[in-house]
């Protein structure tokens, strides 16, 4: 039986969630999962403890009428991460599926240098048969020590050890099926910078190949896949090739993203973690860019005549190390106190700001189709890991989920719009509200009550700042977004233990976390996610 509290008072509706729900184990309060989006559940017993981060690609299955995707996950604090399998019929809706790469079962728990783990990676389809079976499924992950378990004849001829980190692939025929066959695409982390930061594939495919960005340390790096080593003609053959590089910032570059969205216009991106401020939080970056076969990617903007032209000066790697010379007492280095090098080029530009979320995938969600059929994306699905859903139960504190799928458009090589993909309704008492509102509804604050606390959005010299009074266990360590005019339109998104701010217009949002349990003084128009 349902149990709904509701007040009225002179201004305002105040709701809980309702409080049915299946039985859940170990502190959790009913109905405080964000409705749709996915969150995770302990493979073994169903309970909250589990842990699941870094949502990867979206691959749509035309006969199964499915959309999969996968995140890193593991059931329990001492467990090591595997990825799990989630699918959804419309992109709003993830149902949690199997452990599709899991310790002990393809990968050994253990090594000479410490626990074994899958760290962030991709997943392609190999439409064409050009490295395994027409239509197998290619998983590329970067993965931290230890051995991938031989499943085949071939498998167990091959050295499937790994060293302190490097990539392996696991294949599967068709999506949705078990791993038949896997190996080592890269058995040394290829990144010499000393940093040891070498991880989270993102492949891609071009007119005239397969390729992997992977962030390392304060660059995206571009490498070309020759062979995965599982032919007899590959033997001695170099498996991966670097191409090019683009710096980012001086530290903390995870999880980069490339989608192709014209013939030859790419979106790429990457998550910045914002590690001086001690704890998960990440922003994303983009630019757009060409493919050239021998240059890689270059980095473009339009001209005053609408044409896309190579961006010259752009910030590079060995001139952010000069400026870490010049500025030992910085963290995060300062381009514009260097007299050498203020006047480089910073190509990217913030779609999310590191609130309490964390990194951000973004993929096209038909990349299957588009590139069996020489086609691209026509619009792009970006996803970010919600920091904390719930925080009552005995694993990590930041123990993961999705906030809702994001659409990014793109037209003639503009953004347009950067907006929630969920489906909107009328105001239903589901645990949601939301409003939507323009640039000048922020001239004064808009003020939002979360569990009698207040919650304030308002715009001060074109940025749209918050004030932030919500009692939670999180850092508030950032009070400001990204630019606002009077008639940019506005999504404020409430869905149970999460709120949103997006910019529809200028394509950037925010996201922040709310404790189990979180009522919401609902505010008139408010609609609801349905």
């Amino acid at each position: 039986m349902k149990k709904v509290l509701t007040i009225i008072t002179s201004m305002f509706l105040v709701i809980t969630a309702p409080l049915s729900m299946v039985s859940c184990r170990v502190n959790e309060i009913p109905d405080s999962r964000p409705l749709n989006w996915y969150t995770p559940y302990n493979s073994k017993n169903g309970g909250p403890n589990v842990f699941a981060n870094d949502a990867c690609s979206i691959l749509w299955d035309e006969e199964k009428e499915l959309f999969y995707s996968w995140m890193l996950f593991r059931d329990n604090k001492s467990s090591t991460s595997g990825w799990i399998e989630m699918t959804s019929p419309d992109l709003n809706v993830w149902t949690q599926g199997d452990y599709r790469i899991k310790p002990g079962k393809h990968f050994d728990r253990k090594s000479i240098f410490g626990n074994t783990a899958a760290f962030g990676g991709s997943v392609w389809v190999d439409n064409e048969g050009k490295f395994f079976d027409p239509g197998d499924v290619v998983f590329v992950i970067t993965m931290k020590n230890g051995m991938v378990i031989p499943l085949d004849k071939e498998s167990k001829e091959k050295d499937m050890t790994l060293n302190k980190s490097g990539i392996a692939y696991f294949v599967s025929h068709g999506l949705g099926n078990e791993i038949y066959t896997s190996g080592v695409l890269s058995k040394d982390n290829m990144n010499k910078d000393g940093s040891g930061n070498w991880r989270d594939t993102a492949v891609f495919q071009t007119d005239d190949g397969v390729y992997f960005a992977i962030s390392a340390n304060n660059r995206l790096e571009f490498w070309r896949i020759n062979n995965f080593g599982n032919k007899p003609e590959d033997i001695g053959k170099e498996k991966i090739t670097k191409v090019n590089e683009i710096f980012v910032r001086n530290l903390g570059v995870e999880v980069p993203n490339v989608v192709r969205i014209e013939k030859n216009l790419w979106y790429v991106s990457a998550s910045v973690q914002d590690n001086p401020f001690k704890g998960p939080y990440q922003s994303a970056w983009w630019t757009l860019c060409e493919w050239d076969k021998e240059k890689g990617f270059i980095p473009v903007k339009k001209n005053d005549a609408g044409n896309f032209e190579e961006i010259e000066n752009i910030r590079t790697v060995a001139a952010a190390l000069e400026i870490e010379k010049e500025q030992p007492q910085n963290k995060v280095i300062d381009w514009n106190l260097s007299e050498k090098y203020k006047n480089m080029i910073d190509i990217w530009t913030p779609n999310e700001y590191g609130t309490e979320g964390y990194a951000q995938r973004v993929v096209d969600p038909y990349q299957t189709q588009h590139n069996a059929n020489g086609k691209y994306a026509h619009f792009l699905i970006a996803r970010s890991m919600s920091h904390n859903w719930a925080y009552n139960t005995n694993i990590l504190p930041w123990k993961g989920g999705l906030f809702g799928s994001e659409k990014i458009e793109f037209t003639n090589g503009n953004l347009t719009k950067f907006t929630p993909y969920d489906k909107f309704g009328a105001y239903s008492n589901n645990g949601t509200a939301v409003y939507s509102l323009k640039g000048s509804d922020f001239i004064k604050p808009y003020d939002m009550y979360f569990n009698d606390e207040l919650f304030s959005f308002y715009s001060k010299d074109g940025i749209i700042k918050w004030n932030n009074q919500v009692s939670t266990k999180l850092k508030k360590w950032t009070t400001e977004g990204g630019n606002v005019d009077n008639e940019d339109d506005i999504k404020i998104v409430w869905n149970r233990t999460t709120l949103t701010f997006w910019n529809e217009t200028k394509g950037w949002n925010a996201h922040f976390m709310l404790p189990q349990g979180t009522t919401h003084k609902v505010k008139s128009g408010a609609m609801s996610i349905i």
